[in-house]
C-alpha cells in the first residue's frame, strides 16, 4: 500500500509539473500570438503611412507646377491637381481605418499625426489656390518655393508617425521591424527625389531658368539622393536579401538610377543654363512619375515581406498554444 501510495504521489507530482509546463509554454506561445497579431496592424497602418508620402510627393509635384504654368492654360493642370488630391485623401482615411484596429494609445498617437496633416494640408492648398487663379504677373514672387516648403510641412507629421510606429513594432517583432526599416528609407529617396524632380517640373512649366537657391538646392538634393541610395543598400544587405528586394533593388538601379537619372542630368543642365524647355510640362510630368515610382519597389517588396513574417509569426505561435493546450489535456487524461 506505502509503494502504491509513492507512486500515485510520483505520478500526480511529474503530471502536476507537466501541466505547469504546458501551461508555461501555452502562455508564452500566445503572447507571442499576441504580439504577431499587433506587428500585423502596425504593419498594416505602416504601408499606408508610407504611401502617403509618395502621395504627398505626387501632390506636391502638381502644386508646384500649377502655380507656375500660365492661367490660360491651368485647366489640365487643374484636372490632374484635383486627382492627386483626391488620392491624398484616400490614403489619409486608410491610415486612419487602418489606424483602429491598434491598441488605445497608438490610434490616439496615428489620430494627432493625422490632423496636422490635415491641418497643413488645408493651408496648402488653400495657398496654391489662391495663386494659380491670378495671371501669372499678379503671383507672389518665388510661389513656388514657398508652395514646396508648405508641403514638406505637411508631410513632416506622417515621416513621425512612422517613426512612433516602427519603436512600437521594434518592440512587439524585432524581426520584422527590420525588414519595415528599409520602408523608411526608400521612402527617404523617394522624397528628395521627388523634390528635386518637383524644380525640374517648375523650370518646364514656367520656362524660367533655376533661380540661384533653386539650382543650388537642386545640388545639394543630388548629393541627398546618392546618400540615401547608399542607405537603402546598406540596409537591404543588413538583413539579408530576399527574392523579392533583390528583384527591386534591381529595377530601381536600372530604371532610377541608369535611365532616370540620365534623364535628370540632363533636364538639370538646361534649367541651369536656361534653356528653353524641349518638351511639354505634361509629358515631363508623366515620365519622371515613371522614374520615381521605382524608387519605391523596395518599400513595396519590404511590406510584402514583413507581412509574410508577421503572419506566419502568428500561425506558429497559435499552432503551438493549440499543441501545448493538447497537452495539458493528455497530462489531465494520464494523471486522472
Amino acid at each position: 500500500m506505502r509503494v502504491r501510495g509513492f507512486f500515485v504521489l510520483a505520478v500526480a507530482t511529474m503530471g502536476s509539473l507537466a501541466m505547469l509546463a504546458s501551461s508555461m509554454i501555452a502562455f508564452g506561445q500566445y503572447q507571442q500570438y499576441r504580439s504577431a497579431s499587433v506587428a500585423i496592424g502596425l504593419v498594416d497602418t505602416l504601408r499606408h503611412s508610407t504611401q502617403f508620402v509618395e502621395r504627398m510627393s505626387q501632390e506636391r509635384g502638381r502644386h508646384s507646377q500649377i502655380v507656375v504654368v500660365p492661367l490660360n492654360r491651368n485647366m489640365e493642370h487643374k484636372k490632374r491637381l484635383d486627382e492627386g488630391i483626391r488620392a491624398t485623401d484616400e490614403i489619409i482615411a486608410a491610415i486612419r481605418a487602418s489606424s483602429r484596429h491598434l491598441n488605445a494609445v497608438d490610434a490616439a498617437i496615428a489620430e494627432s499625426r493625422l490632423v496636422q496633416i490635415e491641418t497643413s494640408l488645408k493651408r496648402l492648398r488653400e495657398d496654391s489656390a489662391s495663386e494659380y487663379t491670378k495671371p501669372e504677373a499678379e503671383r507672389t514672387k518665388d510661389v513656388g518655393r514657398r508652395i514646396l516648403e508648405q508641403a514638406v510641412v505637411a508631410v513632416a507629421p506622417a515621416n513621425i508617425l512612422i517613426s512612433e510606429l516602427q519603436i512600437r513594432l521594434q518592440a512587439e517583432q524585432p524581426q520584422v521591424a527590420a525588414i519595415t526599416r528599409i520602408k523608411q528609407t526608400s521612402n527617404k529617396l523617394r522624397d528628395v527625389s521627388g523634390r528635386r524632380s518637383t524644380h525640374i517640373s517648375q523650370y518646364v512649366g514656367s520656362g524660367k531658368a533655376f533661380t540661384p537657391d533653386a539650382a543650388r538646392e537642386v545640388r545639394e538634393l543630388t548629393g541627398q539622393v546618392a546618400a540615401h541610395w547608399q542607405s537603402l543598400n546598406e540596409a537591404v544587405n543588413e538583413i539579408g536579401t530576399t527574392p523579392e528586394l533583390a528583384r527591386a533593388m534591381t529595377e530601381t538601379r536600372k530604371m532610377f538610377f541608369g535611365k532616370g537619372e540620365q534623364r535628370y542630368q540632363e533636364m538639370m543642365q538646361a534649367g541651369t543654363e536656361g534653356r528653353a524647355p524641349n518638351i511639354d510640362p505634361t509629358v515631363w510630368w508623366n515620365e519622371s512619375q515613371v522614374y520615381l515610382k521605382t524608387t519605391l519597389s523596395t518599400r513595396d517588396a519590404a511590406t510584402t515581406d514583413a507581412m509574410e513574417l508577421a503572419t506566419a509569426s502568428k500561425t506558429q505561435a497559435w499552432l503551438h498554444v493549440v499543441m501545448a493546450l493538447v497537452g495539458m489535456l493528455v497530462t489531465i487524461g494520464i494523471v486522472t
